[in-house]
């Protein structure tokens, strides 16, 4: 199918994905035009303020000489801002055939040095962004930036492939902040796009579940910028948000990659595999059962247990040195570690602990920052209430 294997391929998988899920029988320039502008649409409204970085030196001049080729203008200056641009002159194109849909997909020519997808346009192809290429290309933090998959072919685009490309990267990007591109991709989603290319429909409703939890989950990463310095919190509060969204989880497993600039290069700093089946189901049930034992007068009151989570996640953006520092986050990690085990009574234990060490800290005569953070959520969280409904998300 994708005669390429990686990162690229991964991100043109997603792009296919979700156009093989729309209820088609033919792709043309009118069908393809019109799944492009439904796509389109929802992406503006999740790129508000998402963020983006400007197009590395290299880029710019290559994508001036194609867009001035191609549309006699030239490109924006942003990464996600080009995304986007091209799929709506792809669009353009398609509303006035002066490209053709059908030949295109079904062009791939595989040469000894490139791989040209689909038929250029005015003579002339794009080239893979940056801030895709050189992830893949350059090792994980490669200490002199050479390249180490071995050789590597050129990668030439078309305007309808550049596009199928900005659908995939679009459908995963779940933001930029802190100098860094979040990534996250759908493990093995080529399965799903064969499976329904062969006709195994009931894939297609699996495939947009998961496009849906995808789409939930980059949203939230989106909004909230959760930071990524420790996992556990990370992987909790996402949980969390996903929970009361209603998430499916048949996302899961998925790879997140953390992408930024280092020195001239665009290199995955971190790549995490992500699996919140577990933690997803027992925020759900939290949610459901703490309702019964709290009552929420606003629609921006938070239960305990996230109230905790957020003052771990602040612990960590804004420490203080003294006696019992990151209280909250001390007790989210053994939060997790319950929680992920699956089973009741290592969560009893830990909430046991959790909770004798911390009506031991409130009666303290400490006057540490930390402490006094903590004691504006602990008695809440010690309530029966919500032991009671962090017990029953167990079961």
């Amino acid at each position: 199918m994708i005669p390429i294997d990686g990162f690229t391929k991964d991100i043109l998988m997603h792009g296919l994905s979700r156009i093989i899920v729309e209820d088609v029988d033919e792709i043309d320039n009118s069908t393809l035009a019109e799944i492009f502008k439904n796509y389109v649409d929802s992406f503006k409204e999740k790129l508000k303020n998402a963020g983006s970085s400007k197009l590395s030196r290299n880029d710019k001049e290559s994508y001036t000489k194609t867009y001035q080729k191609w549309f006699n203008i030239n490109p924006p200056e942003e990464y996600v801002s080009l995304m986007l641009d091209i799929i709506e002159k792809t669009i353009n194109l398609l509303e006035d055939n002066k490209i053709d849909a059908k030949k295109s997909l079904e062009t791939i020519n595989v040469g000894k040095n490139s791989v040209n997808f689909g038929i250029p346009y005015n003579e002339s192809y794009a080239i893979l962004p940056a801030i895709i290429k050189q992830v893949e290309y350059y090792e994980f933090l490669s200490e002199f930036l050479t390249p180490t998959t071995g050789k590597k072919s050129m990668i030439n685009l078309d305007p309808i492939w550049f596009s199928i490309l900005a659908v995939g990267f679009l459908t995963c990007f779940a933001g930029y902040y802190g100098g860094k591109y979040y990534l996250m991709l759908k493990n093995d989603i080529e399965r799903y796009y064969l499976a329904i290319k062969c006709g195994l429909e009931e894939e297609k409703y699996e495939l947009l579940d998961i496009l849906e939890d995808l789409e939930i989950l980059t949203d939230i990463n989106i909004q909230r910028r959760f930071s990524l310095e420790v996992e556990e919190v990370y992987e909790l509060l996402l949980s969390m948000e996903l929970a009361k969204k209603k998430a499916s989880g048949r996302i899961f497993p998925i790879t997140l990659y953390v992408i930024e600039l280092s020195g001239n290069v665009y290199l995955a700093k971190n790549v995490i595999e992500l699996d919140l089946r577990n933690s997803l189901e027992f925020m759900k049930k939290y949610i459901d059962r703490i309702k019964n034992y709290f009552m929420f007068d606003t629609s921006d009151a938070k239960a305990p247990l996230e109230e905790l989570l957020n003052l771990a996640l602040s612990e960590l953006k804004n420490p203080v040195n003294e006696d019992n520092e990151n209280l909250a986050y001390i007790m989210v990690k053994d939060l997790y570690r319950a929680i992920n085990s699956g089973k009741v009574e290592i969560l009893e234990n830990t909430l046991y602990l959790l909770l004798r060490k911390g009506h031991s800290i409130m009666s303290s005569k400490s006057k540490s920052k930390s402490k006094l953070n903590l004691e504006k959520i602990f008695k809440n969280f010690a309530k029966e209430g919500n032991v009671i409904s962090i017990l029953e998300g167990m079961l």
